[in-house]
């Protein structure tokens, strides 16, 4: 049962960091094998690095209104262009604007095929603007995965042409959120070298959507594109500054995907995303729903699924966060109902750390964020345990981008990866069994865990937010940095040591009090904006969530 708000404020926090190890098996520190990289930030404007959630939001440079008439309606729908991937193994739309009453026709061609004659076209389709607005749809027919190219060639009777070149057939995502999902390598740990890594991946084709629209009702479709649809390489990767060209966490979801499958399916990523903004702006009415979303929902356009990482912005307080957890549910269902994908794939990353004035607000949304997990086909990474203390924007997003495309590569393809993370089942204070009472000592509870691989768990000795440069624990307010703690009845919260109790558990032991007296009532660890996590898993070095329970 969840701790309630009351257990919060009723007794003093555990928000230090727990005492060292005693006891148990203890693995040695795998800096090595989860190396953060080396620090390539030293360089970067000082504007990239928000100590809190109130990070600044880009302007509004079109506020629209589709009734208004003032909204752009192409031909071909900004969302459609050369170089683009659309989706596999099923039907797929193309649609865009004429005038009503006119012919749309489509051809398809091998884009090697210079000739475009009827005679060379692999597909032909006509369909007819029936819209008031002159919408047309042309439903093409499934084509399997490719890195063969196509051409596809759109005219209608008004002597409206456009011709899409160099169009693969794999499979689409479209990246959402805010300035975490947006962040580019330029600001990335280890940037440049991932960047030129990018090269080998021609087959990944990208665009990012402009954030500088806005609009009170559904718009006809995009109005600001920043980056139109390209082949991945170390320019269009490394472009455009720290929040660039393109976003690095759909970037690393993506090359694990492309990765697992041998390179032989390409993948296309929409980056669409916007720094600042709450989930509400996301939500179906909102502000930027209906301008950046909504276009792609006219088609609708085929995809394979949607990653996300937003959330900072909500936790602004604790009541926010709470929200959070009806709110992000709803957001995925209206967006599978939007595109007509109801079991489509959908990743997000559990928050990283910073520290805004209400700390205790940021593991609550962490906490929210795991609602979504009710729905079908729901993934998920955390980055709580690689964040860059205060700093609301941790450089190294490989982490949280690898660990997400696992869970789609489980989830979406079938691979047997293990991808959860363990995270807390049930908590049992400890008994002397032979004599059934509580032994002498400090008192101690067994945690046990799910999701955990039959490798079992081991203890990092230093957290690796502990290990952030220039960050210091010390003077943070109550809830920021958070170990393991148990709370004592009527004494409230104290640190607690963990060691290793089995395979699937732990103990956690008081730093202070009598076992015969004082009994543990709630557990906690992680539990604040910067976690102190210890706790990983053999098999996967992932990491045992943060949780806050009572027994």
């Amino acid at each position: 049962m969840r701790i309630l708000q009351w257990l919060l404020v009723s007794a003093v926090l555990p928000w230090h960091i727990a005492r060292a190890v005693e006891g148990g098996l203890e693995a040695p520190d795998r800096a090595t094998k989860l190396s953060r990289g080396s620090d390539g930030q030293k360089d970067l404007p000082s504007h990239s690095f928000w100590t809190s959630d109130d990070e600044p939001v880009p302007p509004i440079t079109n506020v629209l209104d589709s009734s208004s008439g003032n909204a752009t309606r192409n031909f071909v729908s900004a969302t459609l262009h050369s170089h683009m991937v659309l989706q596999r193994d099923r039907k797929v739309i193309l649609w865009g604007y004429s005038k009503k009453g006119a012919i749309v026709t489509t051809s398809l061609f091998d884009d090697d095929d210079s000739e475009e004659t009827v005679a060379k076209a692999r597909l032909i389709l006509s369909t007819t603007a029936d819209g008031d607005d002159g919408l047309w749809r042309q439903t093409l027919p499934p084509h399997a995965a490719s890195l063969k190219a196509s051409r596809i060639q759109i005219k209608s009777t008004t002597g409206q042409t456009q011709t899409l070149e160099n169009v693969l057939f794999g499979d689409v995502y479209l990246c959402g959120g805010q300035s975490n999902m947006q962040f580019a390598l330029p600001g990335n740990t280890n940037g440049t070298e991932e960047a030129n890594k990018g090269n080998a991946y021609s087959h990944i084709r990208i665009t990012t959507i402009g954030d500088r629209t806005s609009s009170s009702t559904p718009l006809p479709d995009l109005q600001t594109v920043d980056h139109q649809w390209s082949k991945a390489d170390n320019h269009t990767l490394y472009g455009g500054g720290i929040f660039g060209h393109f976003s690095s966490v759909c970037w690393f979801f993506a090359k694990e995907v492309a990765d697992a499958l041998g390179n032989k399916v390409p993948i296309g990523l929409i980056s669409n995303n916007w720094g600042g903004t709450k989930i509400e702006q996301w939500l179906p009415k909102g502000n930027l729903y209906n301008a950046m979303i909504n276009p792609y929902m006219v088609g609708p356009m085929a995809v394979t699924g949607f990653t996300w990482y937003q959330g900072e912005s909500n936790a602004g307080s604790t009541e926010s966060s709470k929200a959070y957890s009806h709110q992000f549910p709803e957001m995925i269902q209206a967006w599978r109902d939007g595109f007509k994908q109801p079991d489509a794939y959908f990743g997000f990353v559990q928050l990283s750390t910073w520290c805004p004035p209400t700390p205790e607000a940021v593991p609550l949304l962490r906490q929210s964020q795991m609602a979504a997990l009710k729905l079908n086909n729901v993934g998920y990474s955390t980055n709580a345990d690689m964040g860059a203390g205060c700093n609301i924007h941790p450089p190294p997003k490989q982490f949280c981008g690898y660990r997400l495309g696992k869970s789609a590569l489980a989830i979406q393809y079938g691979h047997p990866i293990h991808w959860k993370s363990p995270s807390y089942s049930k908590a049992k204070s400890t008994v002397d069994r032979k004599h059934k009472k509580k032994p002498k000592g400090k008192p101690s509870v067994v945690v046990q865990f799910q999701d955990i691989s039959s490798s079992g768990l081991y203890l990092l000795k230093t957290p690796y937010n502990a290990q952030v440069k220039d960050f210091s624990c010390k003077g943070k307010p109550a809830g920021t940095c958070a170990g393991a703690a148990v709370l004592l009845n009527g004494k409230g919260w104290v640190d607690a040591s963990i060691s290793i109790k089995s395979n699937t558990t732990v103990t956690l032991t008081a730093s202070t009090g009598d076992s015969r007296k004082d009994s543990i009532v709630a557990t906690s660890y992680g539990w604040g904006s910067v976690p102190m996590m210890t706790i990983y898993d053999k098999a996967t070095d992932l990491p045992v969530l943060p949780w806050n329970e009572k027994i």
